[in-house]
Order: C-alpha cells, then sequence, then structure tokens
C-alpha cells in the first residue's frame, strides 16, 4: 500500500503545476469573517463549508492596514505589518513568528490568567509545496465552569491533557503541523496533525475544530461546481483502559467523504458519510483498514460486507444566499433511525439526529463590516454514541462535532463589527442541556456507552438533569499585526447555569496580548 501511496505521489506532480501557494488559512472565525463577507455576494462561487481553506494566492487577511502603505521602520513594519522573520527567495520562503497569549483578569471564583507562549513556522518550496508547524504551553486559571470541565475530563478544551498547575491551575501544550502539496489546481493533498471543520455555521454538527489536534491524511478535489474532500484520521481515546503500558492510550480511525455541490449562484448542497472503528482489541491490532482507504467509495457498504461494528453517520449540508451579504445555512446528521418508530414520534432510543439552521448577515444596515448571525442547534440523546468509546464520535475525551455532545438545544448568536483595526463582538447563548444522572446515561455524554441508557422508549432533548446555560460576552480590540492577528483585547462575560438543585452565576473580566489563530470554545 504504501508503494502505490508513492507511486501516486510521484505520478501526480508531472501532472500540471498548482497555481497559487497551497497553504491553509486559519481557522479562526474573526479572521474569516472578511472572506466570508466576500463570498456572501451572488457572484462568489468560492466553496466555504470544507475548512480549513487553501489560502490561494495569500489573498486572505484578518483585517485591512488602515495605517498606510508607505516606506517605516523596521521596528514599525514588524510590530504592525509583517512576520517577525520572513525570508524569501525566487522560488522558496520561510516565515518564523512567535505567539503569545498573555491574559490577566478576575471572577467571582478569584484572580484568572492565561499564560501561553508558542511560535509558528511555515514556509513554501515553489508553488506546489507549504509546510506549516505551531506550538503552545500554556499555564493558566480559568472561570469555574471550564475548571470544572478540565477536572472532569482532564483535557483542556481542544488544547489537551493537563497537569495541575498550583491550586486552581492547569499545565498544557498543544502542536500542530503539516505538509501541503497541490500538483494542479483540481488537486490538494495534505499530510498533518491538526483540526477541519465541515459546515458554514459558528458550530458544526458533523464535524468541528473543538477537539485535540489529530493526525489525518486530506484528499481535496475541485472540478468545476464540486468540491471533495476525503480525511482518514486517526484518534485517541481516553476511556478505554490500555491494553498495555507499552500500547500506551487506545486509538481509533476514521474516513470520511464530503461532497459540497453548487448549484446555481445561490444554492449550495453538501453529502456527507463517515465511519469510525477501533484500531484494536484484545486479540491484536486491526489498525488503519485499507478497505476503507479508496477516496470515492460508499462507505455503508463496505462496513456491512466487513462485519464492522463501526459507527456510521451520514449528514447534509445546504447554504442559501438570499441575497447579496444576506444567506441561510443549515445541517443534519443521521447517526442511527428505525424509520417505524420515527414515524411513531414515540422517542425511540436509536432515532439518533440532529439539525441546525442559522442566518449570516454582513454589512448589515449599509454599515460596512457590520455582520450578525443567528444558529439554532439542537442533537437528540445519544447521537454519536456507541456501544463503546472506542467507536464513538470523539476524540481525546471532547466531542468531535458540538461541544455540548448530545440531548441538548442551543440558541447562538454575534453581532460583530470591524472599523480599519479596531473591533468588537457581543455573544448570546442560550442552551438547555440532559446531562447524566447517577447511575445511567441520559444522552449527553457521547462517551458513555449507549447500553448504560435509562430507557428506550419516551426519550426527549433535556432529559436528565435538565441544565438551562445563558452566556453573554462583550470583548473589543485593537488589532497590532495582520499576519498572526495580534490583538490588545478586553474581554467581559456573564454566565448563569441553572438547575433543580439551584443557580450559579459568573463573570468575569480579561485583558491581554493575543495572537489569535484558533478558535478555543469556552461557551458551555
Amino acid at each position: 500500500m504504501r508503494v502505490f501511496l508513492l507511486f501516486l505521489f510521484s505520478l501526480l506532480t508531472f501532472i500540471g503545476y498548482g497555481q497559487h501557494i497551497p497553504s491553509n488559512f486559519s481557522l479562526n472565525r474573526f479572521w474569516q469573517l472578511e472572506f466570508e463577507r466576500q463570498n456572501s455576494l451572488l457572484e462568489n462561487k468560492a466553496h466555504t463549508s470544507i475548512r480549513p481553506w487553501i489560502n490561494n494566492s495569500q489573498q486572505l487577511a484578518p483585517s485591512g492596514d488602515s495605517l498606510g502603505t508607505g516606506e517605516k521602520s523596521w521596528l514599525y513594519r514588524k510590530v504592525y505589518r509583517e512576520h517577525l522573520v520572513d525570508y524569501r527567495k525566487e522560488d522558496w520562503s520561510i516565515q518564523l513568528d512567535p505567539l503569545m497569549d498573555l491574559q490577566l483578569g478576575g471572577s467571582q471564583g478569584g484572580s484568572l490568567a492565561v499564560n501561553t507562549r508558542g511560535v509558528q513556522l511555515q514556509g513554501n518550496i515553489g508553488t506546489r509545496f507549504a509546510f506549516y508547524s505551531s506550538f503552545f504551553e500554556t499555564q493558566a486559571t480559568h472561570p469555574d465552569h471550564v475548571t470544572n470541565k478540565i477536572r472532569s475530563t482532564r483535557v483542556a478544551p481542544a488544547q489537551g491533557n493537563v497537569r495541575d498547575f498550583g491550586s486552581r491551575g492547569f499545565d498544557y501544550a498543544q502542536s500542530v503541523a503539516y505538509v501541503s502539496f497541490s500538483p494542479n489546481k483540481h488537486f490538494n493533498f495534505q499530510f498533518g496533525h491538526d483540526r477541519h471543520f465541515i459546515g458554514d455555521g459558528y458550530r458544526s454538527l458533523l464535524l468541528s475544530d473543538a477537539s485535540f489536534p489529530h493526525p489525518y491524511f486530506r484528499i481535496l478535489t475541485d472540478v468545476g461546481p464540486f468540491q471533495y474532500m476525503y480525511l482518514v484520521s486517526q484518534y485517541t481515546d481516553l476511556v478505554a483502559p490500555r491494553l498495555s503500558n507499552q500500547l500506551g492510550n487506545r486509538q481509533k480511525y476514521s474516513a470520511m467523504g464530503y461532497l459540497d455541490w453548487r448549484i446555481g449562484k445561490r444554492f449550495t448542497l453538501g453529502f456527507f458519510q463517515a465511519v469510525v472503528w477501533q484500531a484494536d482489541d484484545s486479540t491484536g491490532r486491526r489498525g488503519l483498514d485499507v478497505n476503507y482507504l479508496n477516496p470515492i467509495i460508499f462507505l455503508r457498504p463496505v462496513e456491512f460486507s466487513l462485519g464492522s461494528e463501526g459507527n456510521m453517520l451520514l449528514g447534509l449540508n445546504a447554504k442559501l444566499k438570499l441575497s447579496d451579504h444576506h444567506l441561510l445555512y443549515g445541517q443534519l446528521i443521521l447517526d442511527e433511525f428505525d424509520f417505524s418508530e420515527l414515524v411513531a414520534q414515540n422517542g425511540y432510543w436509536a432515532n439518533k439526529y440532529g439539525f441546525q439552521l442559522g442566518y449570516k448577515g454582513f454589512d448589515m444596515f449599509g454599515i460596512p463590516h457590520l455582520a450578525l448571525q443567528s444558529e439554532v442547534n439542537t442533537v437528540r440523546p445519544y447521537t454519536y454514541s456507541h456501544w463503546t468509546s472506542l467507536t464513538n464520535y470523539g476524540q481525546y475525551n471532547e466531542p468531535l462535532a458540538h461541544p455540548f455532545g448530545a440531548n441538548f438545544i442551543e440558541w447562538v448568536n454575534f453581532i460583530n463589527y470591524r472599523k480599519d483595526r479596531y473591533y468588537g463582538q457581543l455573544q448570546l447563548m442560550a442552551a438547555t442541556i440532559g446531562y447524566n444522572e447517577a447511575g445511567s446515561s441520559a444522552g449527553q455524554d457521547i462517551f458513555s456507552s449507549y447500553y448504560t441508557r435509562s430507557r428506550d422508549y419516551g426519550n426527549t432533548i433535556g432529559q436528565g438533569n435538565t441544565t438551562n446555560i445563558f452566556l453573554a460576552g462583550l470583548k473589543g480590540g485593537y488589532i497590532l499585526n495582520t499576519q498572526t492577528n495580534l490583538r490588545l483585547e478586553l474581554s467581559l462575560h456573564h454566565r448563569q447555569s441553572r438547575q433543580a438543585s439551584g443557580t450559579q452565576n459568573d463573570q468575569w473580566i480579561m485583558l491581554g496580548l493575543v495572537s489569535s489563530i484558533r478558535n478555543l470554545y469556552y461557551d458551555f
């Protein structure tokens, strides 16, 4: 198999030449807003639902440079416009930057602090090959709801395994890297250690970037109105017992296919399929099953023919441009369902599915760079879970889709505004979640086996320990460096959690210097 892949790679190098450097554009939501604004025009035909996007011609930027384009001092250019190290030759380049997240603040639970130091290295060799690597090391003290989540999972949200740091803090680290190769304008091949996102919303019910980075191999194809991705990934399971100390934490794999079809100027429809299987069992190692490596195969017949106990998911993603700068989007995820039980509407546990519906508006009320987003997500109990954590839709103690897992309904809203390098954001989120109760699974924790379910019928969203969450967040600041999205930022948050046992309120404020090149989801 490795010989075949090497042959295929060598053959494709002679097919043609890529037109642009095939580097990835950051997944950071704020950084993506300007590109989404441009793409909201009816005349723009770019695909947006497979992320990270390929940063063709490096024309995407977090904001315009309002400080002029004339000659400036070296220090001025390095602080505001350029990479710290930027070495370029005729057919290759390399860039090096420090990364940071240095914040201080306070909450009702005590003082807060984030001390993240990092570095990123990126570059290209010719116009067909690009590479990227970054590293973060963090010591942090978080608000109470984040602290409680970390103590429960022993994982910092999307940032890895933790060690205790002082009485209330945690220490953790994260690495991201990839190599990207585009033999021509139709194909891109990537091998790396990172996250991906499928969808047009703030959340994704198909595949989100809210979990810890993991190894992957991705094929991305653009042909006419179609964009197709085939993604093979390896995940780490922290729940299943180790087979031995030598083998370490248990592993599992997934294969995902996603076809994005642009139908005219207004409508785009995406088709999603995925299967998750465990890499080993008590008798030996199954490993990366070559049956799933065909990028254009239907996965369900393969999974059935193998007699596999893998977890199969299907989904849809849709986007409709209502007019310039206004669009609707949505998703459907199907894990399992029984049609007769579905028609009966009797709350059967194995009817596992979820929906998303959202709206985006740009240049609202004629004001440039004023954006509005409103989105509803809901997922039935037990969706994404399986008979074991080794085949559920999760990675490193975190869901691969929505951070809530399952058994919830959520309404999340954003107002974003940018004027030159100044920006602001208001977020409002309300959600109802049904957490597990002692001794049985209510369907929220996807790492709990569905064999521990509380009942077969009468299951409803929010069952179990029903919790209502309201979160309001306001942040604003000034963009210093447009290459690393380095920002001076002030943020204020209020969070309320209501259960039958009582109500908890928390407020916190943070001020800091942040290189924001990734999404960190603390809104749960």
